[in-house]
């Protein structure tokens, strides 16, 4: 068991202890409100809807349906019905051939992208993090201890608010993770003077070394990187060819500035000195509902190799390996998504939705100074994200601090409690990459009908204004929930006495 000390306390992973928070909130804690809300009088928790497109079932939906039928008709007919269900390959051919090409389509001056450079694996693009930090890791322990006899600690070397890191994976196999420092001002950006810096500071102590730089794109709070800052940063790189790169450009086919999320491969001085590591989900808009497929691209065909060694294991935070069943349906999406206008039309139509929610929260700002006659204060704010995929909400200060609330997982259980509001924390504080400021993660919504996401947007900011001005009047603070919030928490349901005294003390807004 890999523990580390903070501040006189042994914890197994900050990262690790992370995503526990994390998870219990989601799975456990917001599970318990649902349930617990009809004893309230049937109200329910307003959902925040998952960042996807409306038009995602009609695109595939029929084709999906003809082709699964004409399947399984011949499953049955060859006398392979059962077999079709069972555990097979890992790399469907339909699929890879498709991704193969999308990848290519989205590199602005790399086109000759070959399947043989193209690893898929279905579930979350995180697995990929898992095997390329093994990858690194173990190999540079293998070759201080049969090189040099002196062996150095790894470390995984990536911005703060980079979560999906998790700081859990790397110490799984025996490395470090080190977040490069990173604040608000300058919207939590590295540049390539700190990348260096930091590197050098690691590299020049006797019992560690730099082995994998990560770098997110989008970051976790929505910040691109421009192809200029890629460019600055492989000139950095290029000056340690031991340390692997590995660029997560989760929401590729995300348009910034007039130019699709650029990739660090496309720095031919360091373009097999790593990897990309590509998710579908927001590229496809909610396919992932369907199959959630992620891809592993590099120039490093060596690296291929080793790594696809690796792909037939099943990883923490992914699903097992493709069946043929599996296969076949990831296939068929894959291929529908590369030949429509689909991923065009999602852009287009959450730019609309993000203005909504953009203008929605100046709004509420202006609402709540004008109820507590203050003067351009911010109460709640964002970052302007240009890669715009998240609705990300952080608190003042003050307002944080009268309510006695600490972090993001706090303000979220505070919001589904008390304004029946269905939001996230933004994983800062649970993960230990940053603790200012609080905030929640409230997804823009995604309908057919964009009157009704505009009305549920209005919504849960009006709620999260009466929150505010509640807090501001000394009306409400964590603390009066902590009792139920510590039942909440393990999934389990408020004893009817006690749930009815709660009532009475505080009652819940509508």
């Amino acid at each position: 068991m890999i523990t580390n000390q903070i501040e006189g306390k042994s914890y197994l992973g900050q990262g690790r202890l992370g995503f526990e928070e994390y998870f219990q909130h989601v799975t456990k804690f917001r599970k318990a409100v649902d349930q617990m809300m009809p004893r309230l009088g049937g109200a329910c928790v307003i959902k925040a809807c998952d960042v996807s497109h409306p038009g995602t079932p009609m695109v595939i939906d029929t084709k999906i349906s003809e082709l699964f039928k004409k399947y399984i008709e011949d499953q049955v007919k060859e006398g392979n019905a059962l077999d079709c269900m069972r555990f097979s390959e890992h790399q469907p051919g339909l699929a890879r051939k498709a991704i193969t090409e999308i990848i290519g389509e989205r590199f602005t001056s790399v086109s000759d992208i070959t399947q043989d450079e193209v690893l898929i694996l279905y579930g979350s693009s995180t697995q990929w993090l898992d095997i390329v930090f093994r990858f690194c890791i173990v190999k540079s322990l293998q070759d201080d201890f049969y090189h040099q006899r002196v062996v150095k600690q790894p470390v995984v070397l990536t911005p703060s608010g980079s979560f999906k890191c998790g700081g859990y994976f790397p110490y799984a196999s025996g490395g470090k993770l080190h977040y490069i420092p990173t604040q608000l001002s300058n919207n939590y950006k590295i540049t390539s003077e700190s990348l260096d810096a930091e590197i050098k500071n690691i590299n020049q102590k006797e019992n560690e070394k730099v082995v994998c730089f990560v770098l997110e794109t989008p970051s976790a709070l929505g910040q691109n990187y421009s192809c200029e800052e890629l460019a600055d940063f492989a000139a950095v790189l290029g000056k340690y060819p031991d340390i692997f790169w590995l660029q997560d450009w989760y929401n590729l086919g995300t348009e910034h500035n007039g130019i699709i999320n650029p990739s660090m491969v496309e720095n031919t001085s360091i373009s097999t000195q790593g990897c990309t590591v590509i998710s579908f989900r927001r590229d496809w808009g909610g396919a992932a509902s369907y199959a959630n497929v992620s891809a592993l691209h590099s120039r490093n065909l060596e690296f291929i190799k080793e790594v696809s060694k690796q792909c037939s294991e099943t990883y923490f935070y992914t699903h097992p390996p493709f069946s043929k069943l599996q296969s076949f349906i990831t296939g068929i999406i894959a291929e529908e998504m590369q030949y429509s206008e689909f991923t065009s039309d999602h852009q287009i139509y959450f730019k609309q939705q993000f203005g909504v929610y953009s203008d929605q929260l100046r709004l509420t700002n202006q609402w709540i100074n004008e109820q507590l006659h203050t003067q351009n204060v911010q109460y709640i704010f964002t970052i302007q994200s240009e890669a715009g995929q998240f609705g990300f909400l952080f608190f003042n200060k003050n307002i944080t601090n009268k309510a006695g609330i600490s972090d993001g997982t706090e303000m979220a259980e505070l919001m589904c409690l008390y304004g029946k509001c269905r939001v996230m924390p933004t994983l800062l504080a649970p993960m230990g990459i940053g603790f200012d400021p609080v905030g929640i993660r409230m997804n823009i919504c995604m309908s057919n009908d964009a009157k009704k996401n505009s009305d549920i947007i209005q919504d849960i900011f009006a709620r999260i204004a009466q929150l505010i001005l509640d807090i501001e009047r000394n009306n409400l603070s964590y603390s009066k929930f902590i009792s139920l919030i510590k039942i909440l928490r393990q999934g389990e349901q408020i004893p009817h006495a006690q749930l009815e005294q709660f009532i009475v003390e505080l009652p819940l807004r509508s």
